[in-house]
């Protein structure tokens, strides 16, 4: 049979759930936050990789394809629903600049 716990014993086991249950939300804010945290950091690596593919993308399509854009052309170009603004500045040939922002 269960035995009834004394008076003075009654609050420690609603004490020890408690403390259970505090340091368990604790470890699922962490993880979550952890979570987050690598998403936003890898979101921000693939936009960067993205920009700088679609870089090297014209500068081929210029310098070995024979594209000709003109001096200070812009371009607006959708991947993946985030919007990337290409600009080409050719003032110094035969250097050219290729600026992608996002």
């Amino acid at each position: 049979m269960l035995r009834r716990p004394r008076k003075n014993q009654s609050g420690i086991v609603l004490a020890t759930v408690l403390i259970i249950v505090m340091g368990m939300i604790i470890i699922a804010i962490s993880i979550v936050s952890i979570n987050v945290s690598e998403v936003s950091t890898v979101t921000s690596l693939a936009q960067s990789i993205t920009a700088e593919e679609l870089a090297k993308m014209y500068y081929w399509q210029t310098y070995y394809n024979n594209a000709l854009y003109p001096d200070g052309y812009t371009e607006s170009v959708q991947i993946d629903g985030r919007t990337y603004d290409v600009s080409i500045d050719r003032s110094s040939p035969p250097n050219i600049s290729i600026h992608v922002s996002y």
